[in-house]
């Protein structure tokens, strides 16, 4: 039995033709024939029924196929450990990090990985943290970068906390509740709120209501830009406005201080060795998040 038969017979299922599969695989019809043959009788199951309306899998086949997807998976998974292994300079890294505070979290080292290795290619992939976990056991991504209160649950993920971070609130210059000598967070509450989406768990811990925010919002740019431009108040860490903190844009309020804090970390599968790439990212992270509670 040979991977790229496997291979073959996985391109039958998915395009249920002879003649589409063999197209995306650039074979001949007929040697596609034949190299599920061969796969059939090494295995002495029949893996296809072949009808006029196309080619379905079978009961056996479909057991094949499942193991066939996990033989592939894992040798992808060795080719791409062996690579990074040999050669930082030209490996490759994909990170999955939520668009709110992990995307600003990690961006200075992203940044600073580059600088020391301009070659190696990075895919930093910004989306929903609720569909993280599922990236990263399709091998879609290396490591997630978010909010851990759910992930830190799911016995097939691994979570390498980082510090924890106090949450503010946030108003722009001249915002009403600055009338207040040192608003409070209650105070606070009489003007909309605007967050993003937050963790099931973050809702249980402060016993909330999930509709906490009168606007949601998962992009962090955003809210900071609707904040500037009007009387809404966000809740965000320090470091996260910090530029806009300095440029005079955004007020962080110290005594309006919100509950739970943000609890990020670096989250991998159980499963998977990590790279001497990803070792490298993981190290910066860390000296990253730290610099915060030093200051």
């Amino acid at each position: 039995m040979e991977l790229r038969r496997l291979k073959h017979a996985l391109a039958l299922a998915e395009h249920r033709s002879f003649a589409k599969a063999a197209q995306t695989l650039h074979l001949t019809q007929p040697a596609l024939t034949r190299s599920i043959q061969t796969l059939e009788a090494a295995m002495g199951v029949q893996i296809f029924d072949r009808q006029r309306s196309g080619v379905e899998p079978t009961e056996m086949g479909l057991v094949v196929l499942s193991h066939a997807r996990k033989l592939i998976q894992v040798r992808q998974d060795l080719e791409h450990e062996l690579l990074l292994a040999q050669n930082l300079e030209t490996g490759h890294l994909s990170i999955g990090v939520g668009p709110y505070g992990a995307a600003s979290l990690i961006a200075p080292v992203i940044a600073k990985l580059c600088r020391n290795h301009p070659k190696l290619q990075v895919d930093l992939r910004i989306s929903a943290w609720r569909e993280l976990p599922e990236q990263l056991r399709d091998h879609q991504i290396d490591a997630m970068v978010s909010d851990v209160r759910e992930v830190e649950q799911l016995n097939d993920l691994q979570v390498d906390h980082l510090s924890k971070h106090p949450v503010f609130a946030v108003c722009r210059p001249g915002h009403p509740v600055l009338k207040n000598k040192a608003p409070t967070l209650q105070q606070t509450l009489a003007f909309a709120q605007a967050g993003p989406s937050m963790p099931t768990q973050l809702f249980r811990a402060q016993r909330a209501p999930e509709q906490m925010f009168n606007i949601v919002c998962d992009s962090a740019s955003v809210l900071k830009t609707l904040v500037m431009q009007s009387d809404a108040i966000s809740f965000m860490a320090p470091f996260m406005v910090q530029e806009e903190v300095n440029a005079g844009q955004l007020v962080l309020l110290q005594s309006a201080r919100a509950k739970p804090e943000y609890r990020f970390g670096i989250t991998q599968l159980k499963s998977r060795s990590p790279s001497r790439v990803m070792t490298q990212f993981v190290t910066l992270l860390k000296q990253h998040d730290a610099q915060f509670n030093a200051a």
